[in-house]
C-alpha cells in the first residue's frame, strides 16, 4: 500500500475529479481569437497572454501550452499525450508546456490554493485555443480535457 503525503492526497483527488469529469464531457470545436476581433469577455485576457506564446512554439504541433490566470497560488496535475503525468504547482501567472501530439489525447486539473480569487486556465496549441476555464470558487478546481 501507498501512503501519500497531506500534499499529494490533493493532486490526488484532483486527478480522480479529472477522470470523473472526463467521462462527462463532450468535445468542443475549438475557438480562434485574433487582437482585431471585437472586444468580448475574454478579451482583456487575450491580450494579456499574447506576449507569452511566440512564434516558435505556435508552429509546434508536437506541444500545447496551458495558460493560467490566477490571483494567488494553485497546483494540479496535467497528463499528456504520452500518458505521461506531471505535477505542477506555482503563484500567480504562468504558462507551462506539455506534449500533445496530433490526435492525442490530453487532461489536466488545476486547483486554487487559496480561498479568495480567480483562476483561469486555458490550453492553446499553434495559437488556437483548444479549452479554456475559469473558477472563482474557495479551493476550487478547474479541469480540461480534449483532442490535441
Amino acid at each position: 500500500m501507498i501512503k501519500l503525503q497531506k500534499g499529494n492526497m490533493k493532486v490526488a483527488v484532483t486527478l480522480l475529479i479529472v477522470l470523473l469529469v472526463l467521462s462527462l464531457m463532450t468535445i468542443t470545436i475549438p475557438q480562434q481569437y485574433s487582437k482585431a476581433e471585437e472586444c468580448n469577455s475574454h478579451c482583456q485576457f487575450e491580450v494579456k497572454f499574447s506576449e507569452k506564446i511566440g512564434t516558435t512554439k505556435d508552429k509546434n504541433e508536437n506541444y500545447a501550452f496551458m495558460e493560467l490566470d490566477a490571483d494567488g497560488s494553485w497546483s494540479g496535475s496535467i497528463l499528456d499525450t504520452e500518458y505521461t503525468s506531471s505535477t505542477k504547482s506555482g503563484n500567480g501567472d504562468n504558462t507551462i508546456a506539455f506534449k500533445c501530439s496530433p490526435s492525442g489525447i490530453y487532461s489536466l486539473a488545476m486547483q486554487k490554493q487559496d480561498e479568495y480569487g480567480n483562476l483561469h486556465v486555458k490550453v492553446v496549441k499553434k495559437g488556437t485555443v483548444l479549452k479554456q476555464a475559469s473558477t472563482n470558487a474557495p479551493y476550487g478546481v478547474v479541469s480540461l480535457a480534449g483532442q490535441c
